[in-house]
């Protein structure tokens, strides 16, 4: 069994610009040459702490829509249809446990991880085709629903990480103007751009799903 791990990153004042998911690039990137044949069956476990369980539900849910639907910022149609199903609530942790499973838990511990908004992690068979992810959340920012100031948008942040569960990797080049697609690495607190999909995450997604 093999597996991969990769996540979205609070940016950094002076350093690292944060994303302002737009119209302006078509770039984009892929994990590796599989994508997913059956569907993926996910559920959510333990929620945003403060936060009500229902809203922020519907947030991850929303996330998952953008691209089950395709809603982008360039009125691209949509001809993607990723194989997914939501199952519900569960009281299951997120861990590679044959259960594709979105929480929020402490980071701290993890290497790959430690520094991350939220982080997904990538299970294949022996094929290479994934077969579970799991996305865990992290406790130590604050997080909303609303864009408020100082907090990271759940959907924002959920889609882009939905976006690794569907094999797409980050995309890394400023001079192509990376920062407007929803799978550039960085996040700004109160951004809500990601809750619609840049130009190069829609044509990505028509393309593989």
């Amino acid at each position: 069994m093999q597996s991969a791990t990769d996540a979205s990153y609070a940016a950094t004042p002076g350093s690292e610009t944060g994303a302002d998911v737009k119209c302006d690039s078509s770039s984009q990137a892929s994990i590796g040459k599989t994508y997913w044949k059956t569907t993926r069956r996910w559920w959510i476990g333990a929620t945003a702490p403060g936060k009500n369980r229902d809203t922020v539900v519907q947030a991850v849910r929303n996330a998952q829509s953008e691209w089950t639907n395709n809603i982008n910022w360039c009125g691209i149609k949509d001809q993607a249809n990723p194989p997914a199903h939501y199952e519900g609530k569960t009281s299951r942790p997120a861990k590679h446990d044959g259960y594709s499973t979105v929480d929020w838990g402490s980071l701290a511990k993890d290497q790959s991880c430690s520094e991350a908004l939220a982080c997904t992690f990538i299970a294949f068979d022996e094929k290479g085709n994934p077969v579970e992810t799991d996305i865990r959340f992290s406790t130590a920012v604050k997080w909303s629903t609303t864009g408020a100031a100082g907090s990271y948008d759940i959907q924002s942040v959920a889609a882009h990480e939905i976006g690794h569960v569907l094999q797409f990797d980050h995309v890394t080049n400023s001079a192509k103007r990376d920062h407007t697609v929803l799978m550039w690495p960085y996040m700004n607190s109160a951004d809500t751009t990601g809750r619609k999909l840049g130009r190069g995450d829609a044509l990505e997604n028509n393309s593989h799903y």
